[in-house]
């Protein structure tokens, strides 16, 4: 493992700082009309606290320092979608059904290709930017939808922080299912 075991809160923090300054550039991208832009860095926000979360879990558990939690915190991005749905689903009681399971790995997937639309010019029977007003209502939406999810986590102690109550986060599970 390339990063030290005294590290990891640090970059955990540093992470959580991270994702709530991509949120704070996603909103003020939105006042802007950079719809696409907003849109995408709301994505980055959630990525990066599920890095937090990756982290946290691989200080807490020894058999989670390893290559594999690592890269899959600096480098799988649809894998962090899945952690961070997976967690806030576990935070809330949800049971992961094989079904909800495959609804996570789909989601996950448009996650992950809504954040490229928002930030690239293509043609799709007309030219699509990050400014097309299209992206308005989506990147509302996300950023909004982003927000929410990330204070409710906050609320839980998902940030590693102590609260009354703790969520019920299985990173090793969670992992098992992403490999």
């Amino acid at each position: 493992m390339r990063i030290p075991i005294d590290k990891l809160d640090e970059g955990a923090e540093l992470a959580r700082r991270n994702a709530w300054q991509f949120l704070e550039d996603a909103e003020h991208l939105l006042r802007q009309k950079s719809y696409g832009h907003a849109a995408a860095l709301a994505m980055y926000a959630f990525e990066e606290y599920a890095k937090m979360a990756i982290f946290r879990a691989m200080k807490r558990d020894p058999t989670l320092r390893d290559k594999s939690s690592e890269d899959m915190a600096n480098r799988q991005h649809v894998t962090k979608f899945k952690v961070a749905m997976t967690g806030l689903l576990a935070v809330r009681g949800v049971k992961l059904t094989d079904e909800l399971q495959k609804r996570i790995e789909d989601r996950s997937n448009n996650l992950q290709s809504f954040k490229e639309r928002g930030l690239y010019v293509e043609y799709s029977n007309k030219w699509l930017t990050p400014q097309s007003d299209d992206m308005r209502n989506a990147a509302q939406n996300r950023i909004s939808e982003t927000r929410k999810l990330m204070e409710e986590l906050e609320k839980v102690g998902y940030n590693g922080r102590k609260r009354e109550r703790r969520p019920n986060f299985d990173f090793p599970k969670i992992r098992r299912l992403m490999t």
